[in-house]
């Protein structure tokens, strides 16, 4: 993963809130972007969560930092996110990447008779301690009980010096049941490294998770939502490359998350 590429994803939450200061100027009239403000999503979330495993026990890695949605009038919908990670017995302004995605999502379109969200993201992942630096396309649909999301990536997988060509797919599925959002994903990919004897690689990558999320005052400008996941947790580069402790194989996010509304 290159500095640069770090760097891309470092500013992807500012990236989100500069394309929402264009997209605010380009509004025809003061009266218009006022008609037209309640309806669109343009939100700031702030997040702070506590990783739990058998390895570190209950305290384990805080992760912080930001989610951004911004829509265009007409347009897409632009969503940035900038998560740093800080292990418990480290200085504490020493931090590094968690997460970094960036995503534009278009607006729905008819397919077979259905409303079906599709989206362009790239995307930087930690899982334990390798990441998936990948791009992909997704798809959405919502359902009066239930919202189905897809998504399909291509790119590389690191580890220390270990690299390997990454494939992998996503499956989603989210209900709400009034304040409570609960979803659950899995995640399986391939991981191909040099030498690999086989064509699609030997490595192996999986990620299943199920989340829940409390929101507290939605009605306001600044909803608080409480978030739990638990997810399991697998990965081997195969051709004698590393592998994820078994130890490490589940953990538990309890975060918590407030967000600013109707923002630019």
């Amino acid at each position: 993963m290159t500095s640069t590429l770090k760097k891309l994803f470092g500013f992807s939450a500012l990236l989100v809130l500069m394309l929402s200061a264009i997209g605010r100027a380009s509004d025809s009239t003061a009266t218009e972007a006022a008609e037209n403000h309640q309806e669109l999503t343009r939100e700031l979330t702030f997040r702070i969560a506590n990783e739990s495993n058998q390895i570190d026990g209950v305290f384990g890695p805080v992760t912080y930092g930001l989610k951004g949605v911004y829509e265009f009038r007409a347009g897409p919908t632009v969503e940035g996110t900038f998560i740093r990670l800080h292990e418990q017995g480290t200085a504490f302004a020493a931090s590094f990447l968690d997460e970094g995605q960036l995503t534009m999502r278009f607006p729905a379109a008819t397919c077979l008779g259905q409303p079906l969200t599709i989206a362009g993201t790239a995307w930087i992942n930690r899982m334990v301690d390798m990441y998936t630096n990948v791009g992909g396309v997704d798809f959405s649909r919502e359902g009066k009980f239930v919202s189905l999301s897809a998504g399909l990536y291509a790119g590389t997988a690191t580890r220390d010096e270990a690299s390997g060509r990454f494939l992998g797919v996503e499956l989603g599925i989210e209900r709400s049941f009034g304040a409570v959002d609960v979803s659950l994903s899995q995640m399986s990919g391939v991981i191909r490294t040099l030498g690999d004897p086989s064509g699609i690689g030997e490595g192996r990558y999986s990620k299943t998770g199920i989340d829940a999320a409390f929101s507290f005052n939605r009605a306001t400008k600044f909803p608080l939502a409480v978030t739990m996941s638990i997810e399991k947790r697998y990965f081997n580069f195969g051709n004698g490359g590393p592998a994820n402790d078994a130890k490490d194989a589940y953990i538990f996010i309890a975060g918590m998350e407030i967000t600013v509304q109707h923002i630019l």
